[in-house]
């Protein structure tokens, strides 16, 4: 049994795969935050961006975890939740919302 590949090595006769590029997903987050007076509008909003891009990095590192319920991985889940919590523990930042 030739095992290279990482699959079973198991197909049933006359199987046929079809395999495809993934689609680039965007994903606009509009929130409303209110600030601090302390604080720079400027460095908050810098802040922010950083923070959701973190998140969403985060994300990107387990895209290619196998998902144990599939069998397979490229599943993955965006909560609008984590994203505020991400913004809301932005330093300077008193309320938000989506």
């Amino acid at each position: 049994e030739d095992k290279q590949a990482e699959g079973y090595g198991l197909a049933p006769i006359d199987h046929a795969v079809t395999v495809t590029a993934p689609e680039k997903l965007i994903v606009n987050v509009d929130i409303s935050v209110k600030l601090d007076d302390t604080k720079a509008t400027r460095y908050v909003k810098d802040s922010i961006t950083k923070a959701v891009e973190g998140y969403f990095q985060s994300l990107r590192k387990d895209w290619a975890d196998i998902n144990q319920k599939l069998g397979r991985g490229y599943q993955e889940t965006i909560y609008r939740s984590k994203i505020l919590s991400q913004v809301m523990l932005t330093e300077g930042v008193v309320n938000a919302k989506l």
